[in-house]
């Protein structure tokens, strides 16, 4: 009997989060610029996050510990929205992209102009739905990040709390 025992890769110490500036305090909102990190410069989608003639975009996120305008913080993300939301603006273009291409093939008989006419009239109601849900996910406090450690500008650490 062969027995395969797979071993998981350990998690590294120093995963790259997502940091940020604080630069509005609004009750248990708090607006973040992000903060680019060392492992975006290699990463091919940066230009996304990080416009170049452009602000960064704001990020939104709960407050959980008390903070201030200019603190550079660590925001906590919960992995399940995250996939939620690539499935949503991934997947649901797509699935309306081939919905729309099944549909104008039925209704004009013609391959080539039934079908390319469905699929961008698809492609566009999967873009409008995404624009939908992404109205209503950011309405949703629960999906939004959270505010974790205050991190030390210098050393990238957390800074402990002086009881405040």
């Amino acid at each position: 009997m062969l027995v395969t025992i797979i071993h998981l890769p350990e998690q590294p110490e120093n995963i790259p989060v997502e940091m940020g500036i604080v630069i509005e305090i609004e009750g248990e909102l708090v607006r973040v610029q992000p903060h680019q990190h060392t492992a975006c410069t290699s990463c091919g989608s940066s230009q996304i996050c990080f416009p170049e003639n452009k602000p960064a975009p704001i990020i939104e996120a709960n407050l959980s510990q008390k903070v201030n305008v200019g603190d550079l913080v660590e925001l906590k993300h919960q992995v399940t929205p995250r996939l939620f939301a690539a499935l949503i603006v991934f997947g649901l273009p797509v699935v309306t992209m081939l919905s729309g291409v099944l549909l104008g093939l039925n209704a004009t008989g013609s391959e080539s102009q039934g079908g390319i006419a469905g699929a961008l009239a698809g492609l566009a109601l999967g873009l409008l739905l995404v624009r939908f849900v992404n109205r209503l996910v950011k309405t949703n406090a629960s999906l939004r990040p959270t505010v974790g450690s205050v991190l030390d500008p210098h050393t990238l650490t957390p800074i402990e709390n002086s009881g405040d």
